[in-house]
């Protein structure tokens, strides 16, 4: 069979097709669930109160407003879907308002978040190249002196060196959303990783960019031959323990064809 070619892409997605072929197409093409945990739903909660504070005057994003925000995220998280999916379990065993309140803070020792000159916060782009849309959400757009600074929060650990890949990836694509949007190179992409207190960043360049858009192009090809032939090879890793797919994967002796397809 043959599926339909995505008209979108996200950082996000772009990295799972590279990781594993197989997962993208049941996560994107059969819209299988992937669930959630309480790492993520964490984080959800911190960018929310992270935006509000953004969004006050510089002389009113001080610690103590964050604080009040942090316990206007808490409670609002609970009304979500994703919230409510976790068990009580779950939460008490990550001590989920406690990571919350502890590591959202941590954003004052990374940043002068009063002297922040705010263009945006939680900013949607969709973007078209050559004819495919570039899809993600810078969480604070800022407006430098010498250009755009773009700001990714993460509120877990930052990943070691070795692992930087995806991380680096999703710099490189954020770069080229900001240029398509603005019209212009942002002066830096930074991903703020709050638990590790730690920052990686890149200054990117128009040659750069022009780059990286060659990269998502072939990776749209690699998708829409993918799409034509179904041939979404498997990627066995440790991540395999963790993956939604696993039970139909035929690397783990799964039968793709008996996972629901949700196809709209």
């Amino acid at each position: 069979m043959s599926w339909e070619m995505p008209d979108s892409i996200s950082p996000s997605r772009m990295n799972v097709f590279l990781q594993c072929p197989f997962r993208f197409r049941m996560e994107t093409m059969q819209k299988l669930p992937g669930g959630t945990s309480a790492a993520a739903v964490a984080g959800t909660t911190a960018h929310a109160a992270l935006e509000l504070l953004m969004e006050e005057a510089p002389e009113d994003r001080t610690r103590e407003m964050l604080g009040q925000y942090i316990e206007v995220a808490l409670i609002a998280i609970r009304h979500d879907k994703d919230y409510q999916s976790l068990t009580e379990e779950e939460l008490k065993k990550f001590g989920f308002d406690a990571f919350v309140r502890r590591v959202t803070p941590r954003a004052f020792d990374m940043l002068d978040l009063p002297a922040i000159k705010v263009k945006g916060t939680e900013e949607r782009l969709e973007v078209d190249l050559d004819g495919w849309t570039l899809r993600g959400i810078i969480d604070l757009l800022e407006e430098d002196d010498d250009g755009l600074v773009v700001h990714d929060w993460k509120s877990g650990r930052a990943p070691s060196e070795r692992f930087q890949a995806k991380a680096l990836l999703g710099l490189d694509f954020y770069a080229v959303m900001a240029e398509i949007e603005y019209d212009e190179v942002p002066k830096t992409v930074a991903l703020q990783y709050l638990d590790s207190r730690l920052t990686i960043a890149k200054d990117p360049t128009a040659r750069a960019v022009r780059a990286t858009k060659g990269k998502i192009l072939a990776v749209r090809d690699a998708i829409s031959r993918a799409c034509d032939t179904d041939s979404f090879a498997t990627s066995e890793s440790k991540l395999c323990d963790w993956c939604p797919c696993k039970p139909y994967c035929p690397a783990h002796g799964g039968n793709p064809d008996e996972a629901p397809v949700l196809v709209s």
